[in-house]
Order: structure tokens, then C-alpha cells, then sequence
């Protein structure tokens, strides 16, 4: 069903399939048009506003305003229905009080933002984007990436027992910022000292240390798939989630598990 030599791999491939096979049967081999959702909107959005401070195109007393002016321009789509709370509120109100209580990244020296790193695991090329890659006062080389998802890290006890560190939610994340370290640590022999989420919807902060043995999982978890997804013929397999399906999925609409679909299988 692949070929080969056309791809070219990035973490959003790999965890698509891993997610939902039939997703990346729609979205990656038969490229269906993609429906955007409010989520994947504001991310962005929140995502361009930093990169534009990062390079000094906005000053950050002009964050809160751009923030405010341009909101309802680019989360176009309408949240879900949501038994409990607003979503478009909660959403809107956690930005503006991330870009209300913003201080920037003085603590660091900005080495690169949005940094396209290039490069290979085992045959099988690679792409991807570091949203920051940063220096801290001491020298050490740091990874930071923009998460609009609300992490959190297990308690001490769970998270330094490998095996359960590795079957959470946020280790899923770190694979994706593993991955993108591959060029620094194999091409430019630099090895960061931490791995940073910056969860703005929440305003946390995530700081992880860099573990060689979760980079060198990582990078198995990365082949693992790519040996899935050649050796899958069929990738009929769907994610069993009712939420993802009709809320986030962006083929949902040609995906007889949504209930967006519009009666055409491909």
C-alpha cells in the first residue's frame, strides 16, 4: 500500500495511526478534505501569538490586546456541547488570563523558534518543528513546546517508576519532543538537560528532565509504528472514543464510527 521512498515521516503520522488507523488510512493515504474543529483553532492561534513574540514581531504588551482582537477571527468553529461549562468561555477566559499574567521567557536565551529539524531514525526520514529551543543561564540546552491540553504529571513515586511513567498520558507527549531531539543529540552532539510544556491554557509549566533511556524508547516506539502501519494492509481499525470520533476527528465525516458521516466509505 506504501511506497517507500514518497514518505516522510513526522510524530503527527505516527500518532495518528497509533490513535486510529483508519484516520490515517483517510487522512495520510487517500487525503480526504480535513475539517478544522475549535480546539485544533484556538491551539493555533495561541501557538502564532507566542511565535510572533518570540520573534520580537509583537511586544508582550501588545499580547493581551492582539489576543482579545483576534479571537473570535480564528476559533471560528463552535466548540462542543458541554453538560457542565461554556467551552468557548473556558477557553477564551484561560488564554486571557495566560497573556494577562504573560512575563515572557526572560530566564532563557530564545536560540530558535519554530525550529525545523530534519533527520533520520534508521532508513525512514523525518520532519518536525521545536517550538523553542532555549538556553538557560547555566548553559543547558532546552526543548519547549506550546501545549494548549491541560497535562499534568504524576505524583514523584509513578513517574520515576518506568514502566507506569511510560504508560501515562503526558510520557505520550514527551515521545513527540524525544523525537524532535534526535537531530540535536545525533547531529549537533548536544544533549538538553530538560524537556518544557507549556500547558498556556492552564498557565502551567511542565519541566521534565531529559532521560536517555526514554530517547532511545522513543525512537523504538517511532519504528515500532512505521513497521505497523507497512505491515497493516487493511488499517480498518477505529479509535473506540465517542468524544474524538464526533468532536475532534477531522475525517470524522467519512468515518461510519462519527456521527458526521456522510455515507460515503472510501
Amino acid at each position: 500500500m506504501l511506497d517507500e521512498s514518497q514518505w516522510i515521516w513526522s510524530f503527527s503520522k505516527l500518532s495518528t495511526f497509533d490513535r486510529c488507523p483508519y484516520n490515517f488510512y483517510l487522512d495520510y493515504i487517500k487525503k480526504v478534505d480535513k475539517e478544522q474543529n475549535a480546539f485544533a483553532q484556538y491551539g493555533t492561534f495561541v501557538h502564532e501569538l507566542l511565535e510572533k513574540y518570540a520573534k520580537n514581531e509583537l511586544l508582550i504588551f501588545e499580547l493581551l490586546d492582539e489576543y482579545k482582537e483576534k479571537f473570535t477571527m480564528n476559533v471560528t468553529h463552535d466548540f462542543p456541547p458541554n453538560a457542565y461549562v461554556d467551552l468557548a468561555q473556558t477557553y477564551y477566559q484561560g488564554g486571557l488570563e495566560y497573556f494577562t499574567k504573560f512575563e515572557g521567557f526572560d530566564e532563557y536565551e530564545i536560540l530558535e523558534v519554530e525550529k525545523k529539524v530534519e533527520f533520520k531514525i534508521d532508513k525512514y526520514p523525518f520532519i518536525g518543528y521545536i517550538d523553542l529551543l532555549l538556553k538557560d543561564k547555566k548553559g543547558n540546552i532546552i526543548v519547549l513546546d506550546h501545549k494548549s491540553k491541560d497535562l499534568k504529571k504524576p505524583q514523584k513515586k509513578r513517574w520515576e517508576d518506568t514502566e507506569v511513567r511510560r504508560t501515562t498520558e503526558l510520557y505520550e507527549y514527551l515521545r513527540q519532543l524525544y523525537i524532535y531531539c534526535i537531530p540535536i543529540v545525533e547531529q549537533e552532539h548536544i544533549v538538553p538537560k530538560y524537556l518544557i510544556f507549556n500547558c498556556f491554557r492552564k498557565g502551567n509549566i511542565i519541566k521534565i528532565d531529559f532521560d536517555m533511556e526514554d530517547y532511545k524508547e522513543s525512537k523504538q516506539w517511532a519504528l515500532d509504528i512505521i513497521n505497523q502501519i507497512y505491515a497493516d494492509e487493511n488499517m480498518t481499525k477505529v479509535y473506540d472514543s465517542d468524544f474524538f470520533c464526533n468532536f475532534i476527528c477531522g475525517v470524522s465525516h467519512y468515518c461510519p464510527r462519527s456521527n458526521k458521516f456522510l455515507g460515503e466509505t472510501l
